[in-house]
């Protein structure tokens, strides 16, 4: 995997949930867009993802609204990871740019802040919604990372420490 320039600053190792969740501006758990480029005010290309955002359990954030965030991180094909379509939690911070850089969020941690739900039965319910957020099991995204975050969590654990 390879970190993008922009976020090589916002690296950062956790400890805990609670010390990742109190980092975060907002929190909500969603399905992945397309990814696209952006060019910001300052003339940077940068990879972003698009959120349609399920459920929000931290931030000034709407249901239903779409959120762009800064992943940061590319396997050797230098595909953005999630994938389109993917549900993911994403644990959030604003860009604090002085300047419009074209998204809205990192990632916290570069890596830390970024959960894919696994699959689910094939119900009536997946069929017509896709997964439902409430009852998935989001999976770090990167195993056995620096971070001493959970590598499994559903909502009702980030719940817990909010």
């Amino acid at each position: 995997m390879r970190v993008a320039a922009c976020c090589i600053d916002r690296a950062k190792a956790y400890g805990s949930l609670q010390e990742m969740a109190a980092a975060s501006d907002a929190i909500v758990a969603g399905t992945i867009g397309d990814p696209r480029t952006v060019v910001s005010d300052i003339g940077w290309p940068t990879d972003v993802l698009d959120i349609k955002v399920k459920t929000v359990l931290k931030g000034d954030v709407g249901r239903g609204d779409t959120v762009t965030a800064v992943q940061g991180v590319a396997d050797s094909d230098g595909l953005i990871v999630p994938q389109p379509g993917e549900t993911v939690l994403m644990f959030l911070v604003t860009h604090g740019m002085d300047e419009d850089p074209g998204w809205q969020y990192f990632t916290v941690g570069v890596t830390a802040g970024v959960y894919v739900a696994g699959a689910q039965s094939d119900t009536w319910w997946t069929r017509l919604f896709g997964v439902d957020v409430n009852k998935a099991e989001f999976t770090h995204i990167v195993p056995n990372s620096i971070d001493d975050v959970p590598e499994t969590l559903t909502l009702d654990d980030v719940r817990a420490v909010l």
